[in-house]
């Protein structure tokens, strides 16, 4: 027979609970009995008495009043979470669920094709991630073989620019960029860059206002060379231009620009004529002097 100290009966308890399981005040006491009269009645361990579980997985929860309730395992062969949903004042009994919803994750209720900045995204390969000031992920788009990724300052994306400052050429003097009157000649960002044009069919004068895209970082060099006789491209000075002038561009014959980012124009650096011979005549500054066309005279 045990010597443990017998507490009073709990009579001011409840000796069942709503669900027909003996109140644990109860059932602390009828343990202590047991073990102090010993016999055939007295358990083998505690467990028997005090745990409700039955099989692999139960769990135990407090039902309303606090009572035991047996919570039994996930049985099904698929992945399931225990999860659970108060009223805002009151708990609730648990539930398995198979599978995660979108709204069980955080910042994903209203983005579930991965198009959120908390989410992947679709990348092309060897493809660099940027971030983008908002959470929302930006792409450097790819560049070619021997580029190197820049900066470009603090508030422009940085982007694949030749490390050997060698010029990007673009058409050839066989398969010249064609251009048309009203869209203007298309420049390439963040490079040095040889364009090679010739009318779309037959000789142009450009009307685009500007007759050239924008560039994109302050000094970019930009050479423009015709690629045919016939087809010939005109560039007048005006909106997003200075030069000295109108010039004609037939085959070889070039201009060139550098990008001033503050006033937003391409500037002329200089100009040459395939057709001229000798030295080019200048003014007592020094300028070229140009024809009615802006092209340069020589002797």
């Amino acid at each position: 027979m045990s010597e443990t100290q017998l507490g009073p009966i709990p009579f001011q308890t409840a000796f069942l609970t709503k669900s027909g399981h003996l109140t644990s005040a109860w059932q602390k006491w009828l343990l202590q009995l047991f073990e102090r009269v010993g016999g055939n009645l007295a358990p083998t361990n505690n467990d028997t008495l005090l745990n409700p579980m039955s099989s692999l997985g139960d769990m135990i929860y407090g039902g309303t009043d606090g009572d035991v309730n047996v919570f039994s395992g996930n049985k099904s062969t698929a992945k399931a979470f225990l999860t659970q949903a108060g009223t805002g004042s009151a708990s609730a009994i648990p539930v398995w669920q198979e599978g995660l919803e979108s709204s069980d994750i955080p910042d994903n209720a209203s983005n579930t094709s991965g198009s959120a900045g908390s989410l992947s995204q679709v990348l092309a390969q060897y493809a660099v991630i940027l971030g983008a000031g908002t959470g929302v992920t930006a792409v450097v788009s790819l560049g070619v073989a021997g580029q190197v990724l820049t900066s470009n300052g603090p508030s422009v994306a940085p982007s694949y620019q030749n490390g050997n400052g060698a010029l990007v050429v673009y058409g050839t003097r066989a398969s010249p960029i064609p251009i048309s009157a009203s869209a203007g000649i298309t420049t390439y960002a963040n490079q040095r860059q040889l364009i090679r044009i010739a009318g779309n069919g037959s000789a142009v004068t450009i009307t685009a206002s500007p007759p050239l895209s924008a560039g994109s970082i302050d000094g970019q060099e930009l050479i423009l060379e015709g690629s045919d006789t016939g087809d010939t491209v005109t560039i007048n000075t005006g909106a997003g231009v200075e030069m000295s002038g109108q010039i004609t561009l037939g085959t070889g014959d070039k201009i060139a620009f550098l990008w001033n980012t503050g006033a937003s124009l391409w500037t002329e650096c200089w100009r040459f004529s395939a057709g001229l011979t000798g030295d080019i005549l200048t003014d007592d500054s020094g300028n070229p002097l140009t024809d009615d066309s802006g092209n340069p005279l020589s002797q």
